[in-house]
């Protein structure tokens, strides 16, 4: 059975994205759908590796880590203004609008126990907030993976793992 330490990095990054206001700007289908779309695309244009995200109505968390030749700034500003400009178009507003605060919290990631801890709180973090009451249940997150990599099994999370327990890093 696969664990955390097989998919251990270094360099690794857990970063947290805020709305303005904690604003649900994420809360529909559609929206997620964009976001995973410029994601995606950021991701062409700024290699790196993307192991964990959940995407949650007024913020998200990713696990990634930049290429040796990319900053992470390049990363998270690329993925915030080419959101805010899909958005933007998409609810055909005509004036640019503020969506995300202007700092983001980033955190480098330790070790794999660090790894592990937050892996599983991307993925609890949909529980946590009651927006669904397994993680299975929530599909705006990179769960199902580590689920079919073996890492973590049925039943996962459908109580509060002993790692998150206590964490608030977002």
């Amino acid at each position: 059975m696969p664990t955390y330490t097989d998919y251990f990095t270094p360099d690794l990054f857990f970063v947290t994205c805020t709305t303005v206001d904690r604003e649900p700007v994420l809360g529909t289908t559609a929206v997620m759908h964009l976001l995973r779309n410029v994601l995606k695309r950021v991701k062409q244009a700024h290699a790196f590796s993307n192991l964990g995200y959940v995407f949650l109505p007024d913020h998200l968390h990713l696990l990634i880590k930049p290429a040796a030749t990319v900053l992470l700034d390049q990363i998270i500003d690329a993925l915030r203004s080419g959101f805010s400009a899909d958005y933007q178009r998409l609810m055909g507003m005509p004036q640019p609008m503020v969506i995300w605060q202007q700092r983001y919290q980033v955190h480098k990631v330790q070790d794999s126990e660090d790894f592990a801890a937050r892996l599983d709180y991307i993925h609890y973090d949909p529980v946590h907030h009651n927006l669904t009451q397994k993680p299975e249940g929530w599909p705006h997150s990179s769960y199902q993976t580590w689920l079919e990599r073996g890492v973590y099994t049925t039943g996962w999370g459908w109580n509060e793992p002993e790692r998150v327990q206590g964490k608030r890093w977002g």
